[in-house]
């Protein structure tokens, strides 16, 4: 059997396994359980050295203040998950920062009456342990007269214009960030705002200039409030963050002060691609945009993610998406964001039914299986994936101030960071096909991530000094295997580093020390805090749903734009 029918084989294996515990699952064994053993992630890699460890998974309460990553918590606001079904998965998973909508629909049910329980419970429990919490106020409420499209309480139905309901907006705001300033620090405006450019013939259409004006007058406001807030002025929907002439922000900027654009943090971008590395022309755009209006401003990644199977709504639809392809995927973006020095996001923690106004339909992209019931069963193969990401890029693994490799091969891509004594980390992966196509957004096209394990030798050549015990990690299952000392070449130029395994999912080559010596006991269980984060949520009041209006089907949904 050659190394490719065995790959397929395993592939083949993995596959009735998972419909066998499917099959378990939808008897109604839902007591889902986080796999911490060695082996927790099914591969069918095969390489030819010796493995010696598996990078082990480190919780919020072992990964420091790390602000390289941010995860999900939203759609909450719209009914679309039960927080009581995947609250203990957050902990574990070693991501610090977490993304919540606020709700203004499901607050203010009768007008002036708000109820934010629903809300308190999730401030509450994400305060308690730790996390830094980012809200996003939105969306509209249909109980006012807001001039957006009816039924505004959902993604794409845009923003208060009326005198009446920019009022009712403002007094909204006000009690949220009144409510949250002392737990939260950081807030977003508008989810993808820019989108609404698209929308020309529709209520909800708006030019940049206004969606600019409203973000900031909804900026400011948060700032009366809270003044040392950080706030991220835009958040760009996905065509207006990958477009690589800028043309939203270069009408959007200029519409805003300098004087208030000097005080807010960053510009949120989305741009789902299906190769995550396409994201490069616009994020450079972008960044030229900032240097010349706001050099204050960062870009943070606010929202990315990738299906699990197959869909023909929401964003990157139509291609044969798999867990495997969708955890290649989610490391993918992480690293080629971390490579940017860009905060990068994983979207989002669980699936979620969504029942909108434009789309009535399962999205799939979160790092737990959840179903129609809106129950959890299972833990996809990308929960460990970034779990592995998040273990070993901390705050203490940078990008390098002084890069020492060289690798000639033009499909691969690679980034080098450091310990802060100097020790490396290269980061690496295949990320076009070796053949020579390159398809941008093209789901069947070069460098969309596989279902393949199969790996190829490549080589890196370092100036540096020699490693003195290198390793070789696969990130995908977190395996570490030692690099055998006849593939470790020196010369007076420097060192060569030949036959290092590469495929289309993230590797690295670093010291046997930073992945394995260095690693410290968990300060606290995982069973410990399962039990704990469940018996903080079981009081968890959701409160009553909110109305729903002119659901429409996944096909419509697609044919007016809608990314998600």
């Amino acid at each position: 059997m050659t190394n490719g029918q065995s790959v397929k084989a395993q592939t083949l294996v993995g596959l009735m396994s998972a419909c066998m515990v499917a099959a378990n699952v939808q008897a109604g064994v839902h007591n889902v359980k986080l796999d911490t053993s060695p082996d927790r992630q099914r591969t069918g890699l095969s390489v030819d050295m010796k493995r010696i460890g598996t990078v082990a998974p480190r919780s919020v309460y072992d990964i420091g203040s790390c602000g390289k990553w941010s995860v999900g918590c939203e759609i909450l606001d719209r009914d679309f998950a039960d927080f009581k079904e995947y609250c203990e998965f957050y902990e574990p998973l070693g991501i610090r920062s977490v993304r919540l909508q606020s709700g203004w629909a499901k607050t203010e049910r009768v007008r002036g009456v708000y109820d934010f329980k629903w809300l308190d419970g999730l401030v509450d429990f994400f305060h308690a342990r730790g996390f830094e919490i980012m809200i996003e106020p939105g969306y509209c409420n249909p109980i006012y007269d807001c001039g957006g499209a009816k039924g505004g309480w959902d993604l794409g139905t845009g923003f208060p214009r009326t005198e009446e309901g920019l009022a009712a907006w403002d007094r909204y705001v006000t009690k949220l960030v009144d409510r949250y300033r002392d737990r939260v620090s950081a807030w977003s405006m508008w989810n993808e705002a820019s989108n609404l450019w698209d929308r020309k013939g529709r209520p909800e259409y708006a030019e940049p200039e206004e969606s600019a004006r409203f973000c900031n007058r909804t900026a400011k406001l948060v700032l009366s409030r809270q003044p040392e807030a950080r706030i991220a002025i835009f958040t760009l929907g996905s065509d207006a963050s990958k477009d690589p002439k800028g043309r939203f922000l270069e009408r959007a900027l200029p519409a805003i002060p300098k004087e208030d654009l000097a005080r807010y943090t960053w510009i949120i971008v989305h741009g789902y691609c299906y190769r995550p590395e396409d994201a490069q022309p616009g994020i450079d755009r972008i960044r030229a945009l900032i240097a010349e209006f706001a050099p204050n401003l960062k870009i943070r990644q606010g929202e990315q993610g990738c299906p699990s199977e197959g869909i023909v709504s929401f964003a990157l639809p139509y291609a044969p998406w798999s867990e495997i392809s969708q955890a290649k995927w989610f490391m993918r973006r992480m690293l080629f964001d971390c490579g940017n020095g860009i905060q990068s996001h994983v979207y989002t923690m669980s699936d979620f039914v969504h029942e909108g106004v434009y789309v009535n339909s399962i999205n799939n992209k979160g790092l737990i299986r959840g179903n129609l019931d809106r129950e959890t069963i299972g833990v996809k193969r990308s929960y460990y994936a970034v779990q592995n990401v998040v273990s070993v890029f901390d705050d203490t693994v940078n990008l390098s101030g002084r890069p020492a490799f060289t690798n000639f091969d033009w499909t691969i891509r690679f980034n080098e960071y450091a310990k802060p004594d100097g020790r490396p980390v290269l980061a690496f992966w295949c990320d076009k096909e070796p053949g020579g196509r390159w398809f941008h957004d093209n789901p069947p096209g070069g460098g969309r991530p596989g279902d393949s394990f199969e790996t190829r030798p490549t080589v890196f050549f370092s100036t540096a000094k020699p490693m003195e015990h290198p390793v070789w990690v696969d990130l995908f299952s977190g395996r570490i295997y030692e690099l055998p000392a006849s593939d470790v070449q020196g010369s007076r130029s420097g060192t060569m580093y030949v036959n290092v395994p590469v495929y289309d999912s993230p590797c690295l080559l670093t010291e046997r020390s930073v992945v394995i010596d260095d690693v410290k006991p968990p300060t606290v269980t995982v069973e410990e805090m399962v039990r704990k984060a469940k018996s903080d949520i079981s009081t968890y009041d959701a409160g009553p749903k909110v109305k729903r209006q002119g659901v429409m089907n996944g096909s419509a949904a697609r044919q007016k734009g809608l990314d998600i």
